[in-house]
């Protein structure tokens, strides 16, 4: 039990309904809860943020004294958070009438509850309700201090939640004024997830007028009306969504090993074609494909509307050491404009295919890569087999096919990748482990021979390190992604600084010249992925949307980010946005949906972006602010026109 102390100034109260417990003077206990909160939030001109809320000051009297009674009167009331106590993030806090004292009048054995409103203000000019949100990263509390009428002192009150665990009683937060900020998402899912369940890989594609999400799910799925099971170490799943966020149907595949998507693909009126791994056997609906004992398994498939297979092939990779210890990235895959799909990968060992075995080149250090081109037909006949490399490790990170059919790949390379037919060699730092690798992008022609070869600058590819490519309506591409080091933006040379990355997109025309260049600027930080783009999707008419998270406000080629909103995340996570440049690469807008996000992957189709990510903390729903969701899923589709 705690002691009172008439030198206390504050009393603790969680917005999560944490139960407080104090000694009285006279004997007995006396508890002071702060419940059900509500808080309605306003932008003013000068673009602080304005909190008008309420909550239930209940206060109740255990003691042997059957005629004790009493008053207990708040003194004064802060918001702080659970790390910086003695910090108030909102200032100015008034109780009714700006009256400084609030009674509330108890008796023995019972329980008084009075709705207190209150208004405060933020100190400091964040541009954005749910910017303001996001900047703090924790939860918040109410910080109050008590005076005890009857005892005339001011106690000490501990925070008993861990011992009580009570179920929380989270605070709701709204816009005063919903219709003067609409909201973009039409669709928005955020079920809780279980425990642990973030998706090791996903992918999203938009596809017969909604979109599918495909993922590794280790440990469960829930959709809110239904909970998708998964058995071993995960399990292939395949959710279809129509336009309005309904599951439409949803397959799960796999056995009791590690098995995943990895990539998603689909053309306008086509199919849908889906990549991955698995582990020992895996039936998508075409029969089941087999993988020996000690090889690594890959697959790609043609789906249906329905969620069939009409075809699926298998990939069987033997190494001489297990490809788990070198954390290998699954294939990508590109919807072929002739009905087909190119499938691409990081060669480690031998794969056999129906001409005879691939095999990569003897590696100077063990987990050093080809890169390996295959492309099939609309009914899955192979049409050719492309391996490219050195003894240095080479590594794609995405693939794209444009309207011409060509196949491009952004890649690394730590050697001298030559790809023939003339184009320049692709030189990296000649390293089994270098500090930077030398990113580039390539094309190759519908019959897999090599047209462009492109270098754009030194990175530093860390565990993980992703770039994306999307096609350009007019031929090329559109590559963007995060970046430490160096990128070639056409006209400048783009550097960062300190140990952040910041982020770079480039348009490519149809030959691989630079056509614009942006970089997306930020601040240093101690993280390195305190900024990063998760994803890009081009529209039909040239626009380009950008998915990320940033820790921090950022600069878009020099230019103060559109807005002025100078903090995008806090703590240890990130805030979701998105981004949309003209064809041109000018800044047009964007749009902040969740706090600390994870990964997070986008396309487009229909006119509208279709965007999954994991999130952490308070989110923009269809009709408000979501409240706080401690492991989620942002899944929604955004209007691409205001």
């Amino acid at each position: 039990m705690a002691s009172s102390s008439p030198t206390a100034h504050l009393l603790f109260a969680s917005l999560s309904a944490l139960a407080l417990v104090g000694c009285r003077e006279e004997g007995g206990n006396l508890r002071v809860d702060f419940l059900r909160p509500e808080v309605e939030l306003s932008k003013r001109e000068d673009g602080r943020i304005e909190l008008d809320g309420a909550f239930d000051l209940t206060v109740g009297l255990d003691t042997w004294n059957e005629a004790d009674e009493g008053e207990v009167w708040l003194d004064r009331l802060d918001v702080t958070t659970t790390d910086a106590p003695l910090v108030p993030i909102v200032s100015e806090i008034r109780v009714p009438d700006g009256d400084a004292l609030f009674p509330v009048e108890t008796e023995a054995d019972r329980e008084a509850t009075v709705r207190v409103p209150f208004t405060g203000l933020t100190p400091k000019a964040p541009g954005d309700e749910l910017a303001w949100l996001c900047s703090i990263g924790r939860p918040m509390e109410l910080q109050g201090a008590v005076y005890d009428a009857e005892s005339g002192t001011m106690q000490v009150f501990y925070d008993s939640a861990s011992v009580l665990q009570p179920v929380p009683d989270e605070i709701t937060f709204s816009r005063k004024d919903a219709a003067a900020k609409p909201l973009p998402p039409r669709v928005v899912s955020m079920p809780m997830q279980i425990p642990g369940s973030f998706l090791p890989s996903f992918d999203v594609a938009s596809a017969w007028g909604g979109f599918v999400l495909g993922a590794h799910v280790s440990d469960g799925l829930n959709l809110g009306d239904r909970l998708i099971p998964t058995e071993g170490a995960g399990d292939v799943v395949l959710v279809r969504f129509d336009a309005q966020g309904k599951v439409v149907w949803d397959r799960k595949f796999g056995d009791f090993g590690p098995d995943g998507i990895s990539s998603l693909s689909a053309r306008e009126g086509g199919d849908l074609y889906v990549a991955g791994h698995f582990t020992t056997e895996i039936d998508l609906g075409a029969g089941a494909l087999l993988n020996d004992a000690g090889t690594r398994g890959y697959f790609v498939a043609r789906m249906s509307d329905a969620g069939a297979a009409a075809w699926s092939v298998g990939l069987l990779e033997d190494a001489v050491f297990p490809l788990e210890n070198c954390a290998p990235p699954g294939p990508r895959i590109a919807a072929r404009p002739d009905g087909g799909v190119s499938f691409v990968k990081s060669l480690y060992g031998t794969i056999p295919f129906p001409d005879g075995p691939v095999e990569a080149t003897p590696p100077v250090d063990y987990c050093s890569a080809d890169l390996l081109l295959t492309a099939y037909d609309a009914a899955g006949g192979l049409l050719y087999v492309r391996r490219f490399g050195d003894e240095y490790d080479q590594q794609v990170l995405d693939v794209v096919a444009d309207a011409e059919g060509n196949t491009w790949i952004v890649g690394l390379s730590n050697g001298a990748l030559d790809l023939g037919n003339g184009l320049p060699l692709i030189v990296g730092p000649m390293s089994p482990m270098p500090v930077v690798s030398q990113l580039f992008v390539a094309a190759f022609d519908p019959q897999g021979t090599p047209i462009v070869a492109r270098e754009l600058g030194q990175v530093n590819a860390r565990q993980g390190y992703h770039v994306h490519l999307a096609a350009r309506p007019g031929g090329g591409v559109v590559v963007a992604g995060p970046f430490s080091g160096f990128i070639d933006l056409g006209l400048e040379v783009a550097t960062t600084t300190g140990l952040g990355e910041d982020g770079f997109v480039v348009a490519l025309d149809g030959a691989g010249k630079q056509i614009w260049g942006q970089h997306f600027d930020q601040a240093a930080s101690p993280f390195p992925e305190s900024f990063t783009l998760g994803d890009v999707a081009v529209a039909e008419d040239g626009r380009v949307v950008l998915g990320g998270r940033a820790m921090s406000g950022f600069n878009v080629g020099g230019q103060p980010l559109p807005g002025g909103t100078p903090t995008f995340g806090g703590g240890i996570g990130s805030a979701l946005f998105t981004f949309v440049l003209d064809p041109a690469g000018a800044p047009l807008g964007y749009r902040i949906l969740s706090c600390n996000a994870g990964p997070m992957r986008l396309d487009v189709g229909g006119g509208e972006v279709s965007l999954v990510s994991t999130v952490v903390g308070f989110s923009e729903g269809e009709h408000g602010l979501l409240p706080r969701n401690d492991g989620a899923l942002w899944m929604g589709r955004l209007a691409l026109d205001p």
